[in-house]
């Protein structure tokens, strides 16, 4: 499990949420704007929850602790509705420039179930790049599949993932030159990030600490602006689900991506709210 903390809450009879605000404290000493793209083949390394923005529609894409996952966690493409009734996808999206112009190879660490297809699209800036439809992996662990894109500037750009099944898994993606050879296991390791990704959601207790997932999810990033000052952040917790939930104790949970010595965020708790499940308050 990647390092979280926890704030503990009680529920007493029954209700729906809507909203969890945490005091958050930026320190940003070595910012960026995108992921640099060099003249390598594993020139940069993402977690795929390093993302900094999504597009959700009628499937969504929310953080998962999938087995196999190789940093904080992964991200899952999930559906409220009947299948056969949600029609349109979610894009996860990452900024990006190159040292160069030309293709540039797209490999994915991802996993889908055996009845499913690895199916997307690949999106420069909104415009169709690539389109993908790949088989299952035929087991339960997740593997490396290839795309591409086409880059005519040195400029930035957002990169997008427009993923078209349900329960497709998205753990590492590797951005470089033109490599025939698919990464090896788990594959290089991750890339500095330039910007911080914030997950938050709701979690039940078991033994006292958080376990599973209830439903409810939401994220911040410093990308664009969104979290650079210290302030009070509101979550969206019910942008995904809205369960409603009964007399016990649960977990609003937040799950950092993207920190490292130079950036990361305090999250301030005050004495009358309930005790983080962890001391320490560094995400």
């Amino acid at each position: 499990m990647a390092k979280q903390l926890a704030q503990i809450f009680p529920v007493a009879g029954a209700y729906v949420p809507t909203k969890a605000s945490a005091y958050l404290r930026p320190y940003l000493n070595d910012p960026s704007t995108s992921w640099l793209i060099g003249d390598s083949v594993n020139s940069v390394v993402i977690d795929a929850t390093n993302f900094s923005s999504l597009t959700q529609r009628d499937h969504y894409f929310t953080y998962s602790e999938y087995v196999g996952y190789t940093g904080p966690g992964c991200m899952s493409v999930e559906t409220l509705i009947p299948v056969g009734d949600a029609i349109t996808f979610p894009d996860i999206s990452f900024p990006i420039s190159s040292t160069s112009i030309g293709s540039k190879a797209i490999w994915i660490r991802g996993h889908v179930p055996a009845l499913n297809r690895f199916k997307g699209r690949v999106l420069l800036d909104g415009q169709l790049q690539r389109s993908f439809d790949l088989a299952p992996d035929g087991g339960a662990g997740f593997s490396w599949r290839e795309t591409s894109v086409d880059l005519t500037d040195t400029n930035e750009h957002i990169l997008s993932l427009h993923m078209q099944d349900t329960g497709i898994r998205l753990d590492k993606i590797i951005l470089g030159t033109p490599n025939p050879d698919p990464p090896v296991g788990n594959g290089p390791a991750l890339t500095d990030s330039p910007y911080i990704t914030i997950h938050a959601l709701l979690y039940d207790l078991a033994v006292g600490v958080p376990s599973t997932s209830v439903g409810g999810y939401d994220y911040k990033t410093s990308f664009d602006e969104e979290l650079l000052s210290p302030g009070w952040y509101n979550f969206d917790v019910s942008r995904t689900d809205t369960p409603v939930y009964a007399d016990n104790n649960y977990a609003f949970v937040l799950v950092p991506s993207g920190t490292r010595d130079e950036n990361f965020v305090i999250w301030n708790t005050t004495d009358y709210v309930s005790p983080l499940y962890m001391a320490e308050n560094e995400l």
